[in-house]
């Protein structure tokens, strides 16, 4: 626990104030190496490591992520089809009868979804209004966390998924949504965000249920490849995957609430605003 603590002190405030105080180009710069290990760790699942396919994958999120930042996103789906055409064309010419050629289609098409769609939504969250909004997302995520794991400790008692992950209750569970919702109702007084308090702290509550629910289902993915941590990058946290396994989830659900919010409070056709 102390391991734990110790390394979200020293990593946080870094990674805050990059965020907060960074240009848009310093955020792609520190998106690129999170997708590579996200990738490195969801290949780890499968048991099976293969450099070939880790660079295309890589190459492949790198183009995507890079297109978005760019202002190309309308070669996304050129990009997306190119890649499956490749990799299901490698597969035809690798082809060996003890091997899940259609599972390993599924399995990776899902990792590149799962690991790479949200961090271009961050990115566009981050482009089209301003890293406190990303700040915003994490503080929440965190506030969950943290929510979930002290209330859990103290006085959780009956179990959420005893199969799936034995260490959450449902006490913890009610934790990290009340967690959330301060959280919300803090980092809006923070940031000063144009849109009400009360919808500041319905989001939070929105992103932390969000987050519980990939924090789930990340759980489900290392049960089923029999593992305990994706990795082993952050002391007492693991890996990227289990870092980042709720932003993951709640990434692409906070963007569509924030361009709702957007796109009901203005009529402008340029980038999206809070104006009007």
């Amino acid at each position: 626990m102390l391991l734990r603590i110790l390394s979200a002190v020293l990593l946080a405030p870094p990674l805050i104030y990059l965020i907060l105080y960074g240009t848009n180009q310093h955020f792609f710069l520190l998106i690129l190496p999170v997708a590579g290990g996200l990738l490195y760790e969801w290949q780890n699942l499968s048991g099976k490591q293969s450099r070939a396919k880790l660079l295309l994958h890589l190459s492949i999120a790198w183009l995507l992520l890079w297109v978005n930042y760019a202002g190309f996103e309308r070669y996304s789906s050129l990009i997306i089809v190119t890649a499956l055409f490749i990799m299901v064309a490698s597969s035809l010419v690798d082809y060996q009868p003890d091997k899940k050629v259609i599972a390993g289609w599924s399995f990776d098409f899902v990792g590149l979804v799962y690991c790479i769609v949200p961090l271009i939504l961050l990115l566009k969250i981050n482009t089209n209004w301003s890293g406190s909004y990303v700040v915003f997302l994490l503080f929440v995520i965190w506030a969950t966390d943290s929510g979930a794991y002290f209330s859990g400790k103290f006085f959780g008692v009956k179990k959420l998924a005893p199969k799936l992950s034995p260490g959450k209750t449902w006490v913890g569970f009610y934790g990290g949504c009340i967690g959330g919702m301060l959280a919300g109702f803090v980092g809006s007084t923070i940031f000063s965000f144009a849109f009400p308090l009360w919808q500041a702290i319905l989001m939070g509550i929105i992103i932390s249920l969000t987050g519980q629910l990939g924090d789930l289902a990340e759980s489900l993915l290392k049960r089923e490849s029999g593992i305990k941590d994706s990795g082993n990058l952050i002391p007492g946290h693991g890996g990227l995957l289990d870092r980042l396994d709720s932003v993951l989830f709640a990434a692409p659900v906070y963007y569509l609430l924030l361009t709702w919010l957007a796109t009901a409070k203005t009529v402008s056709i340029g980038s999206l605003s809070f104006a009007g």
